[in-house]
Order: C-alpha cells, then sequence, then structure tokens
C-alpha cells in the first residue's frame, strides 16, 4: 500500500520447500521486499503478524539457527536496497 492506503501490487507464488511457518513467513517477505525493489520503492513500512519473524529481523538472535542464514540475508537485502525501513 502505498501512503494513501491505496495497494500498488500484490503477487502469489507456490513455496514448497519450507520446513515451518517462520520460512514461510520469512519467504513471503523476501518476495514482497524484492518486489518493492523492482516498483522503486525506497521507504518501507514491513506489517507482518509474525513476532518471531519480526524479532529475528531486527536483531541476530536467531542467527544460528537452521534458518538465520536466510534471515540474515533478508536484513542485508533490507540494508542495502532501503532507504528507511519500519518493522511492525
Amino acid at each position: 500500500r502505498d501512503s494513501l492506503g491505496e495497494g500498488i501490487l500484490a503477487g502469489v507464488t507456490n513455496v514448497t520447500l519450507v520446513w515451518d511457518a517462520l520460512m514461510a513467513e520469512a519467504w513471503a517477505c523476501k518476495f514482497g521486499l524484492e518486489a518493492a525493489v523492482c516498483q522503486g520503492i525506497s521507504n518501507i513500512v514491513l506489517e507482518m503478524d509474525s513476532a518471531i519473524l519480526k524479532g529475528a529481523l531486527t536483531s541476530d538472535d536467531r542467527d544460528l539457527a537452521p534458518e538465520g542464514a536466510f534471515i540474515g540475508g533478508l536484513r542485508e537485502f533490507i540494508l542495502d536496497n532501503f532507504a528507511s525501513v519500519q518493522i511492525n
């Protein structure tokens, strides 16, 4: 959504190789972030209902967990591609 609450893009995909809900949420986040970059969006607000993913994106506490490398990559992608990020 844009700053007026209007939808700017939506998507759907099939992710088959995930071992838990956290990884499914992380993949969805990855696809959304990549779409935002393709649209030239540089200021984002990530709205999510996964407190675990929010915590993983805002700290390195889960870096040694099985999903740690993937989520760490998301953090780097966010830092490299967005001027402003708010995670709710």
